[in-house]
């Protein structure tokens, strides 16, 4: 696992002083938030939504990639090959807002036995309802900074926390070509 300065050094600087304060507040609050995953690569991203998916939808989405105007997503989308796994996200590079450099994902740390806690019932066992309260309150103070908290999802992705200015990467470009040279942009060919 990264350590705290690899995760948020490729921050969009903005957000990461947001999100340093977000980490402070959480400190003096008596809980420690230890973020594990940041800025996130178009082809990173490529990977987790492809190892849940057949090969069908992965073909179905490339295409309507290249019909949208949207060749360099596609491109990354058969690059990256086929990976089978479990789920760990829905967007698609460049919907997601790890791609901008403005979301991170994190667990928080048990006060009483250090263990990270996921807010899962079997992973944190007699820790769970302490693990409810603590994302919670991650959840009060990031909106307390204007970022937005996953754990407000229909997915709860209780860990998640960003800085949207729209509410998704398309809706904020426009359109999927604009989106494409975005993502092109931000993330260059290897």
């Amino acid at each position: 696992m990264a350590n705290v300065g690899e995760v948020l050094g490729g921050l969009d600087p903005l957000f990461r002083d947001r999100f340093l304060e977000l980490l402070d507040r959480c400190r003096t609050a008596g809980f420690r938030v230890v973020p594990y995953d940041g800025a996130r690569s178009p082809w990173q991203q490529a990977i987790y939504w492809r190892q849940s998916r057949t090969r069908t939808e992965v073909l179905r989405q490339i295409e309507q990639l290249r019909n949208d105007g949207a060749e360099y997503i596609a491109q990354i989308m058969e690059e990256v090959g086929p990976h089978s796994g479990r789920h760990v996200t829905d967007a698609i590079p460049g919907k997601s807002f790890h791609q901008y450099r403005r979301a991170v994902d994190s667990y928080i740390e048990s006060p009483d036995t250090r263990r990270a806690l996921w807010r899962e019932r079997a992973k944190d066992e007699a820790e769970y309802d302490l693990a409810v309260d603590l994302y919670e309150r991650l959840g009060e103070i990031a909106e307390s900074l204007e970022l937005t908290w996953g754990g407000r999802w229909s997915i709860g992705d209780f860990g998640h926390v960003q800085q949207q200015l729209a509410s998704s990467p398309l809706e904020e470009f426009g359109s999927w070509l604009a989106l494409d040279a975005a993502l092109k942009e931000a993330w260059p060919h290897p």
